[in-house]
C-alpha cells in the first residue's frame, strides 16, 4: 500500500465508512476512550480520525483539545460536523500523514492510533512518530486488528483477503508478533474488543519505551 492509495481508497468510503464500520468496531472506540480517561485540558491526537465517530465517546462535561488527522479530505469533512456536535472539544483538524507530522516533539498528553496501524504504508516510522509527538508522560494507544495473536481462529480468511489489501485499504494479514512482541513493547494493558474479539487495545507509556524510538 502507499499513501496516495490509501488516501484514494478512504475517499471512497466516506460517504458510507459509517455503515460498514460504524457500529462493528463502536467498542474499540468506546474502550480506548476509557482507559485513556481524558482529564480537563489534556491535548490528545487521533492518528486515522476518519469521519470522527470517535468524538461521541469523549466526555461531554470537560474541555479537551482532540487533534485529528487523516489522508482523506473527504472524511475529514465528516469528522468536523461530529466534532461540531460537543462543544467542549477544541477539535483541530489536518490532512496529514501520520509517518510525518509537522508536530512538535513532546506536544500530546495522549495519542491514539485508532484502526490504522495495519493501514499505514509504514508501521514502525508511524509509532516512532507517535512517540516523538507524545509528551514525557504521556501514553499511547493502538486499536488495530491482528493476525496471528493469541487464539486468533480465523487465519485462513485474513490469509485469502490478503490480496486485496490494496483495495480495502488495510492489511488483514498483520502480524502481531512482528509489530507488538518482537518490538519489546513494554505495555500498561491489553484488552480485546469488537466482534469475536479480533481487535486489541494496546496501552503503554512513552517513558517505558523510549528504545522504539532509536
Amino acid at each position: 500500500m502507499t499513501t496516495n492509495n490509501v488516501s484514494k481508497v478512504y475517499n471512497n468510503y466516506a460517504p458510507f465508512y459509517d455503515i460498514l464500520f460504524g457500529k462493528v468496531f463502536e467498542s474499540g472506540r468506546k474502550k480506548s476512550i476509557q482507559l485513556m480517561k481524558p482529564k480537563e485540558g489534556d491535548k490528545i491526537i487521533e492518528f486515522g480520525i476518519g469521519t470522527g465517530l470517535s468524538l461521541n465517546s469523549f466526555p461531554k462535561n470537560i474541555h479537551i483539545e482532540v487533534t485529528g488527522i487523516d489522508l482523506s479530505d473527504k472524511m475529514l469533512k465528516k469528522a468536523k460536523e461530529q466534532g461540531d456536535k460537543n462543544p467542549n472539544i477544541q477539535l483541530k483538524l489536518y490532512n496529514m500523514n501520520g509517518e510525518n507530522t509537522t508536530f512538535n516533539d513532546n506536544h500530546f498528553d495522549k495519542v491514539v492510533l485508532m484502526y490504522i496501524y495495519s493501514v499505514t504504508p509504514n508501521p514502525e516510522k508511524l509509532l516512532k512518530e507517535a512517540l516523538r509527538i507524545c509528551k514525557e508522560d504521556g501514553e499511547i494507544f493502538i486499536v488495530n486488528h491482528f493476525s496471528n495473536a493469541k487464539n486468533n481462529n480465523y487465519l485462513l480468511l485474513e490469509k485469502m483477503v490478503k490480496s486485496f489489501s490494496n483495495r480495502i485499504g488495510f492489511r488483514s494479514d498483520f502480524s502481531y508478533k512482528t509489530y507488538i512482541e518482537d518490538l519489546n513493547l513494554t505495555t500498561e494493558n491489553i484488552v480485546n474488543t469488537n466482534m469475536f474479539s479480533l481487535t486489541k487495545i494496546i496501552h503503554f507509556k512513552k517513558a517505558k519505551n523510549l528504545h522504539l524510538m532509536k
